[in-house]
């Protein structure tokens, strides 16, 4: 399934069947890349530590740590 939108993404701009789109397509300048499971690491760890805190609870925990940051 994936190969299927890989192929269908890389000849995006080549598609007969989004033609109309194209001027679109390139205004924004779309750009298509896969994404792996590592690619989601980084934000799954947020998620897993966001969970510890309790931060799904308590937005105002949430809110706390952001100001920390800073």
């Amino acid at each position: 399934m994936l190969d299927r939108f890989d192929a269908f993404y890389q000849d995006l701009f080549k598609n007969e069947s989004l033609k109309k789109y194209r001027p679109f397509l390139q205004q924004v300048d779309l750009k298509v890349f896969r994404v792996t499971d590592k690619d989601y690491e980084p934000f799954m760890a947020l998620y897993e530590y966001s969970l510890e805190q309790n931060w799904d609870k308590n937005h105002e925990a949430w809110l706390a740590s952001g100001k920390s940051v800073d």
